[in-house]
């Protein structure tokens, strides 16, 4: 959680304080496997929101959910999974047949967790309205956009949390995406703003707080019902 937050800041400075954009954008290669040169301050605020959530289920949902259901062995398992689908687990390149495997195995395993992120992340939306930290959004649009969208991303997974972050922030994620020489052309996901802004980061990462202490509260009262 509190990495996450650091590289989120990082970016967040460099594009929008005390320091330059060459520095946010090597903030924000360290948590996005994208090119980010040919980024705009736009192009990587939208990055850093897209990977600070997807990450925010395979870092901090998906293992607490294991770590309910399975104990540390549990959580330890997950871990093993998702990092071995980031090392090898891509659709195209040296590894598009060796990397099959971890892909599939990361995609059952976070399936139910994903949809569960979507919840816990609409959770957090909800309590930073409340405490004013995040601007005003409608939650019976939120889960029809969600539930439209969350399917337009090329993952099973991701699309889940991507959706969900871009509801309650009113913007607009997803579209080109280029990994090496690979280029990804994604479906839009939520029907907000397109052009981004550092307003629009701020109320981000406070969206980032509040899921995060509301995945530790689902966590604790799931493990308190179960025990």
């Amino acid at each position: 959680m509190r990495e996450l937050h650091a590289y989120g800041m990082r970016v967040m400075a460099g594009l929008y304080g005390h320091e330059t954009h060459e520095q946010a954008r090597h903030a924000l290669s360290s948590i996005v496997g994208r090119r980010t040169d040919d980024l705009d301050a736009s192009g990587m605020t939208k990055a850093t929101i897209e990977s600070l959530f997807e990450n925010f289920h395979d870092g901090i949902v998906a293992p607490l959910m294991w770590y309910v259901l399975g104990g540390l062995s549990g959580m330890l398992a997950m871990k093993c999974v998702n990092t071995l689908d980031s090392m090898i687990g891509y659709r195209w390149g040296r590894y598009g047949d060796f990397g099959l495997g971890a892909a599939r195995l990361d995609d059952g395993m976070g399936y139910v967790s994903a949809r569960l992120s979507y919840g816990v992340i609409l959770c957090g939306g909800v309590c930073g309205r409340l405490w004013g930290s995040v601007g005003d959004f409608s939650l019976l649009k939120g889960l029809r956009v969600g539930w439209r969208d969350a399917s337009n991303h090329v993952s099973v997974n991701a699309g889940w949390p991507e959706a969900a972050s871009a509801v309650v922030l009113g913007v607009r994620l997803g579209g080109r995406r280029v990994y090496g020489t690979h280029v990804v052309d994604g479906a839009p996901i939520g029907d907000g703003r397109d052009v981004l802004h550092g307003d629009d980061l701020t109320s981000a990462m406070a969206l980032y707080r509040w899921s995060c202490a509301c995945a530790c509260g689902v966590a604790c009262l799931a493990v308190f019902f179960l025990c």
